[in-house]
């Protein structure tokens, strides 16, 4: 089998126009292709976003011309992994292919229609925003209601935060996004599927494997080689037979996958060769059992994954569609901030398979919206046709990969029922007839999807069990946005038992702001660049307002005060839900959101540059295999420690409370702890102090080594008088290592974050008779800063 990718040569052009222009490579996008050609200038720039609309409005063509021949081989192919959206394929002005639904990949025999000598393969892209109003009219029986964008982006298949979205601009390109090939070759294996049985003690399992073989010679068979790292497990040849090959087998010691915070992410190598011709297909997978356990509680009912019979806390994050050129890279950093789990959200794209290889090595849970968000959305037959046909294609995809946990059949469309008044009856089991009401994506969500997936499955995110509106508390996942929209304290308690959304904005760092806001005079907070790059309604007043409730406004500049702000929400948030984990009460709590797609002011841990705010390492502590919390209640003085081991662990507790203003210790406790095995253990204090001006400095050793610490503030902080004043603080930089100590208590330490730069801890508080030392990565200048101090630097 020859392979060719098609990535070079190719050039475009607006379709009625006739100059063409050169594309450096294929997968692109025409914003990208325009940038390059100086056609238009970056939209994620200053207010560029608003002068290149009109790309959005015309048709684009793109061409490549190509040298073929008619070899030996039966099939000649062209394969196209994914093109954005509404695309008319010709090849030697021969239509070959219409697609509109940029989630589906086609292959297309083009044998006949190649030609000796120079061929013309021509795409023609027209606007998914003109295309999507004329559908609202074609079909205007149907109630199309949105929010975020416009409704004509309900009837089309493409990623809908293209059409503008709280966090992102409106962009609405096109092109060929994903990989085109030609593939010629007279036999292949066409799939290689697994189908498998974990023995009920998770320490051996038997399976099917299948390959189906195109066009299979007479005689021909398919060799299963099975390994695991170096060892050979299994190895068999069998003969092809209708066009397949199966293999049972059995491995009687397997290694299982795991998350990466509960165990190791075990992989096999599967590779089934078809002979004679000697084609070859790789699978790289890992075995595990996900449930989902809806157990009742005194209250609802539980709603948790359980892996290989490990009850998993999925502590992570939401990622929404990224620029950077390599998406795995967001991966990792999920994994540095002990993030577990990992929701793909449902306005954007399906990842590319390198990113779902690299959750499986990394031992990430995905959790797996449809890509549909935030609107009622149409079934006429034609939509219900090409949804299936992507559900399809995504499932097959996304299936063998170990680390696809869960699957959601979209974001939020459940909420508009009660918002719009929609017809909604739990009780009605007939498919058919939801698609006469005014909710017929029903439909979708509860009928075509689950009938295809494998593994947990619900119908939206947030959703709630027996027909209740979404985001109760008690049964269910939510998204709790009682902080942020609902103007709820960031210490107030409140959640459910899966928070699958929650967050908090923050400006992004300093550096960031200059390479996107190119004038100077436009980088203050108040500027009409930065207030175009926050696309969240009332955002200036929420913001502001959460600052001043929370924080002395003379703490320090305005981006790092929200990001200050950001991070302490995160603290006050994950600590009290893994707390709640101790009784299954909160089975997981994903930020909103981990990335941005654009330069932004947005609730991002981590900016479109791959520069981290304050939060990040806030919800890396609070994600931690082992962590200890103190809290000051109205009730007195609380602590406890929550981990994710298995095992029980011996853990040496200590709190103190410190003068604020004076840094001396005005009350200790120090005690042995046996921790409940991935659980919370609340830890008797006996008499806490009482009042007064000080903080609560807790630290937790494992055999004589500091796991985590956490430094508890009076609240709100704009309360605490001078707490920038003569803090003592020294920095020491010694190579990579730098040592940070204070004489009395300081609060949000902050080292400078840019890119190219790594800190292996950063924006934590700092406590007398404590040497804090981090790793750095990278060079140039030390700089930091607290709450209520000017910058320093060494």
């Amino acid at each position: 089998m020859e392979v060719f990718k098609l990535t070079k040569r190719w050039e475009f052009k607006q379709t009625n126009t006739s100059t063409w222009l050169p594309v450096a490579q294929v997968p692109t996008n025409v914003h990208q292709d325009l940038i390059a050609n100086n056609i238009i200038k970056d939209p994620f720039l200053d207010l560029n976003e608003q002068d290149c609309q009109w790309v959005g409005k015309v048709s684009w063509t793109y061409r490549l011309k190509f040298p073929g021949q008619k070899g030996s081989n039966k099939h000649t192919i062209l394969a196209f992994d994914g093109l954005d959206t509404f695309a008319t394929v010709t090849l030697n002005n021969h239509t070959i292919l219409t697609s509109s639904n940029m989630f589906i990949p086609h292959r297309v025999d083009i044998t006949e229609t190649l030609i000796p000598g120079t061929n013309t393969l021509a795409i023609t892209f027209r606007p998914a925003l003109l295309e999507g109003r004329k559908l609202l009219t074609t079909h205007p029986s149907h109630k199309y209601i949105c929010s975020n964008g416009e409704p004509s982006r309900l009837p089309v298949r493409k990623a809908q935060y293209h059409w503008g979205w709280d966090w992102g601009p409106v962009l609405l390109t096109c092109g060929p996004y994903r990989e085109i090939r030609l593939e010629s070759y007279c036999t292949r294996i066409s799939d290689l599927t697994m189908s498998y049985i974990l023995a009920p003690s998770f320490t051996s399992v038997s399976g099917t494997l299948t390959a189906r073989i195109e066009d299979p010679p007479a005689g021909a068979n398919v060799t299963f080689t099975a390994t695991f790292e170096t060892e050979r497990v299994f190895h068999a040849t069998v003969p092809v037979i209708k066009g397949e090959a199966s293999l049972q087998f059995f491995v009687p010691e397997v290694r299982v996958w795991m998350p990466h915070t509960y165990g190791m992410p075990h992989l096999y190598t599967i590779i089934a060769t078809l002979q004679p011709v000697h084609h070859e297909v790789r699978l790289r997978t890992g075995f595990r059992e996900v449930e989902l356990v809806q157990r009742p509680l005194r209250s609802g009912k539980t709603f948790l994954l359980r892996i290989n019979g490990v009850d998993i806390f999925c502590g992570g994050s939401n990622l929404i569609p990224t620029p950077r050129s390599d998406p795995t890279d967001l991966l990792r950093q999920c994994v540095e901030g002990n993030q577990t789990s990992l929701r793909i959200w449902g306005g954007g794209v399906y990842p590319p398979d390198e990113f779902y290889a690299c959750a499986d090595e990394l031992g990430v849970v995905i959790l797996q919206d449809f890509m549909f968000a935030c609107g009622n959305y149409p079934t006429y037959p034609a939509f219900r046709q090409s949804v299936a046909e992507e559900v399809e294609s995504q499932v097959g995809r996304l299936t063998p990969h170990p680390s696809v946990c869960f699957w959601m059949g979209n974001n939020e469309c459940y909420d508009l029922i009660r918002e719009y008044g929609l017809e909604y009856d739990w009780e009605d089991k007939n498919p058919r007839g939801w698609l006469k009401t005014t909710f017929p994506s029903r439909w979708l969500f509860e009928h075509l999807i689950p009938r295809a997936v494998m593994g947990p499955y619900s119908p939206a995110s947030p959703f709630t069990p027996q027909g209740k509106p979404p985001n109760d508390p008690n049964a269910g996942d939510m998204h709790y946005w009682g902080i942020w929209h609902g103007g709820k304290r960031i210490d107030e308690p409140g959640g459910g038992r899966f928070v699958s959304e929650f967050g908090m904005q923050a400006f992004p760092c300093p550096e960031t702001i200059e390479r996107f806001v190119t004038d100077p005079r436009e980088r203050h907070p108040q500027s009409k660049v930065l207030d175009a790059h926050n696309k969240a309604t009332g955002h200036m007043t929420k913001l502001a307002g959460y600052v001043a409730e929370n924080l002395p406004l003379s703490g320090g500049e305005w981006w790092y005060l929200t990001q200050l702000l950001q991070a302490e929400t995160m603290r006050f948030k994950l600590s009290e839900w893994r707390h709640d984990w101790g009784r299954r009460g909160c089975g997981g709590a994903l930020v909103w959101m981990l990335n941005d797609s654009w330069p932004a002011v947005s609730w991002s841990l981590v900016d479109c540059y791959g520069v981290k705010k304050m939060s990040f390492y806030a919800v890396k502590r609070a994600f931690g295999r082992v962590v200890v919390v103190v809290r000051m209640l109205e009730g007195g003085v609380r602590c406890w420690v929550t981990t994710y081991a298995l095992g029980g662990v011996d853990v040496t507790v200590q709190v103190r409370a410190v003068g604020i203003h004076s840094g001396e210790v005005v009350w200790a406790w120090k005690g042995d702890v046996r921790l409940t095995p991935n659980g919370t253990t609340d830890v008797d204090l006996a008499h806490g102090p009482q009042g007064g001006d000080f903080v609560l400095a807790a630290t937790c050793w494992v055999e004589g080594r500091v796991v985590s610490r956490d430094v508890e503030w009076p609240v709100p902080l704009r309360y605490v008088h001078d707490i920038g004043r003569e803090r003592g603080v020294k920095v020491r930089v010694n190579g990579e290592r730098v040592v940070i100590t204070a004489e009395k208590p300081t609060k949000g330490f902050n080292f400078e974050e840019r890119e190219g730069v790594q800190w292996s801890d950063n924006a934590f508080d700092l406590v007398p008779e404590v040497e804090y030392t981090v790793e750095r990565k990278g060079d140039g200048e030390v700089k930091w800063t607290f709450l209520g101090k000017e910058v320093g630097k060494c």
